[in-house]
């Protein structure tokens, strides 16, 4: 609480004065002026409020505290419903997990009766019976853009193995050509002629030629400079695969 003293009232205009009053009034104003006279009064401020106070003074403060709480409780209120619906949601899913799809009767095909009593099975419709139903063989497929995934895997299962078959046969080919070559040439394999152009290739620094060089049936490569060098003697270089 703040206390607000009062002692002198100014006798010019009227209003409490203190040592540096200064007045404002009118010039031409007909009231004489008074006298300043000594008029004490106290005045109670609260600090809490920041109005004048009495003795049964009550503070009336105005806070948000109402908005406040109602927004709480309607959060609590939304949270409430959240969490029902996520039973809720919970439980129907455990029923439908629990709960077995009950089977469908089969269909009876439909009877009449004939004019002796008995009952004989009803005519399925023109046009509508499933026996001369053509069945779709993905062996005889000749739609390209069939879009049946048997008919597709068999086409690529067979294009694949055309071309492993056309590769195979055409190294075969190639290789059977090769040795009717060979032998057309010079009546001797491939791989032999192969041999000695390779050793010779590898002992052409002394002049070793392909003649020099025989492949034993035992499987030895020797060269043998007998007939060009006298004091030559045939020298064992390596083996071959007859």
């Amino acid at each position: 609480m703040a206390l607000k003293i009062q002692v002198l009232k100014c006798g010019r205009c009227g209003k409490p004065r203190g040592l540096t009053h200064t007045c404002t009034t009118r010039m031409d104003r007909r009231t004489k002026p008074g006298k300043t006279r000594l008029k004490p009064r106290v005045t109670a401020t609260c600090r809490t409020c920041g109005k004048p106070r009495g003795l049964n003074h009550t503070c009336h403060i105005s806070t948000d505290f109402k908005k406040r709480k109602a927004a709480a409780a309607r959060r609590e209120a939304a949270e409430r419903k959240r969490q029902q619906a996520a039973r809720r949601k919970a439980a129907a899913a455990a029923r439908r997990k629990n709960t077995t799809k009950p089977r469908k009767p089969t269909a009876t095909k439909p009877t009449a009766k004939t004019t002796n009593g008995k009952t004989t099975p009803a005519k399925a419709p023109a046009g509508k019976t499933g026996a001369g139903k053509a069945t779709h063989d993905y062996r005889t497929c000749n739609d390209t853009d069939c879009p049946r995934y048997a008919c597709q895997a068999w086409k690529e299962a067979y294009a694949e193995a055309m071309a492993i078959g056309l590769e195979d046969g055409y190294q075969q080919g190639h290789e059977q050509g090769r040795r009717e070559t060979s032998h057309q040439a010079g009546g001797m394999p491939a791989n032999e002629k192969q041999i000695k152009a390779r050793v010779a290739a590898d002992f052409a620094e002394d002049n070793v030629r392909e003649d020099e060089i025989l492949l034993k049936p035992n499987g030895d490569i020797v060269i043998d400079r007998r007939k060009t060098v006298a004091w030559a003697q045939p020298v064992v270089i390596g083996r071959w695969k007859p």
